[in-house]
């Protein structure tokens, strides 16, 4: 069942969001999705992502490897922590771009998301991280994530 965009819309604006928030979205509202992804609501744009992380389809992963380039660093950081239940190339290269994005909050989640199963080159730049960054807070996220006190091991081991 495809959702108009005014469906979709009023659905991702609840308050808390909810698994019955998306439960439904599919490949047919990758369009509705995509716009409002466009808009100027950045609350809405944020979840639109999540919903286009769930859906398993060439036009919602197209539209996601897009978003690496949004403006805004809440829409990038929305990205960054579904890219951890993306197909794996494709969170590869999601997690490729933002692990260089300009904002430090992006970053953080980004290695956040690096885990055994994405590249080994992936896992090698959480490592660097952790030990040269400039910012000691980053540093310490890599650390924690290189060492599997994060969300889960970057290095698999």
């Amino acid at each position: 069942m495809t959702l108009s965009e005014n469906d979709l819309r009023q659905r991702l604006s609840a308050i808390e969001p909810t698994r019955a928030t998306y439960a439904g979205i599919g490949p047919g509202d990758v369009d509705a999705l995509r716009t409002l992804l466009g808009g100027k609501e950045t609350r809405l744009a944020v979840r639109a992502v999540h919903a286009l992380g769930l859906i398993d389809s060439d036009a919602a992963h197209e539209t996601i490897l897009s978003t690496v380039r949004d403006p805004r660093p809440e829409v990038r950081t929305s990205l960054a922590h579904v890219a951890e239940r993306l197909p794996v190339d494709l969170s590869n290269q999601v997690l490729a771009a933002l692990l260089n994005d300009p904002d430090i909050g992006v970053r953080k989640f980004a290695i956040r998301s690096v885990g055994p199963r994405n590249a080994e080159v992936l896992r090698a730049k959480v490592e660097q991280v952790s030990h040269s960054d400039e910012n000691q807070g980053l540093r310490r996220v890599a650390y924690e994530r290189v060492r599997g006190s994060g969300r889960g091991r970057a290095t698999g081991t």
